[in-house]
């Protein structure tokens, strides 16, 4: 039975994102759905609203704005894995997961805030006029304006965009330039172009279920599951895994049993900008090394689980 996200309702109060003011059409006793004219239609549990720290609003609506505006399916956020169903139309994704994946990369930030402008544009040469209320249009991490601002003279200083009235500032006015949306072509090229997702992880006869499930996952949704073990090659196998991570949309790295190259995979993915989804069993993630303890992993103890959380991350946080 589906949890119902269309209920009849006009209550105005704040969106728990953003701070703006935003409409509720529909609420229960322990989570309800919001419509915000920033962070679009979305559905958040009592228990993942009171998880939300201050500190993480911004980068949360900037996230959900580039979903909006990108026209992605809406999102169904937890606290922790849900055990009931939710509506099909919406992808479910815990807080933390959400989170982990604004990106790391400064160069990432410029380019999807890059990406954003050009959704704002109704054709090339538009005038796009930013207000101090829009600053959640670039990928910013603080409420501080100045890091707009860094944004905004970046992409002004390399030849991107062009500012109407010559200020950064709020308001202003800009536009893209031919060099911005050259630049828009080859990212949104090299977005779609691939289909594949690459899996790094230990390659050990007892994790052959768990490695079943999360080829399945992504192929169910519609990916092609890529293990450098299953592919006939007559290059140094270095050199394979480091092409077939680079043709890659994202890739699955499962830390259960601690291989160095799941590591060095990981990190050579995030370099590249190509997302990563973290994975660890249960009563290995004890001894999951420092550096990578910090990004939000799926724990799973059966590939049952395995299998579904990964399938809703990708859903969710894969596009």
């Amino acid at each position: 039975m589906y949890i119902r996200l269309w209920e009849e309702g006009n209550k105005m109060s704040i969106c728990p994102i953003c701070s703006r003011e935003a409409r509720f059409p529909s609420g229960y006793s322990d989570a309800y759905q919001v419509n915000c004219t920033v962070c679009g239609v979305y559905f958040i549990t009592l228990e993942a609203r009171e998880e939300i720290k201050e500190n993480d609003k911004v980068k949360l609506s900037v996230l959900m704005l580039e979903r909006k505006l990108s026209g992605l399916a809406p999102l169904a956020i937890f606290s922790e894995q849900p055990t009931i169903e939710v509506h099909p139309n919406f992808r479910i994704i815990l807080l933390s997961d959400l989170l982990s994946t604004f990106p790391t990369s400064v160069n990432e930030r410029l380019n999807r805030s890059l990406l954003n402008l050009s959704k704002l544009s109704n054709f090339p040469g538009d005038a796009i006029e930013i207000l101090q209320g829009d600053s959640s249009i670039f990928f910013i991490q603080t409420s501080n304006v100045r890091e707009a601002f860094f944004i905004m003279t970046y992409l002004a200083n390399d030849g991107l965009i062009e500012l109407k009235d010559n200020k950064v500032g709020f308001p202003t006015s800009l536009s893209l330039t031919v060099k911005g949306w050259n630049a828009i072509a080859e990212l949104e090229k090299l977005k779609n172009e691939s289909n594949q997702a690459f899996i790094a992880m230990w390659f050990d006869q007892e994790m052959n279920p768990a490695s079943e499930m999360i080829k399945q996952a992504i192929e169910d949704t519609n990916y092609k599951a890529v293990r450098i073990d299953q592919l006939d090659h007559n290059n140094k196998i270095d050199d394979e895994i480091i092409a077939e991570i680079q043709r890659s949309k994202f890739i699955v790295a499962d830390f259960s049993g601690h291989r160095g190259g799941v590591y060095f995979e990981a990190g050579y993915a995030m370099g590249l900008g190509i997302p990563v989804i973290w994975t660890c069993k249960a009563d290995h993630l004890a001894d999951l090394h420092f550096d990578t303890r910090q990004y939000s992993h799926i724990v799973w103890e059966n590939e049952d689980e395995l299998y579904n959380k990964l399938f809703n991350r990708i859903r969710a946080t894969i596009h």
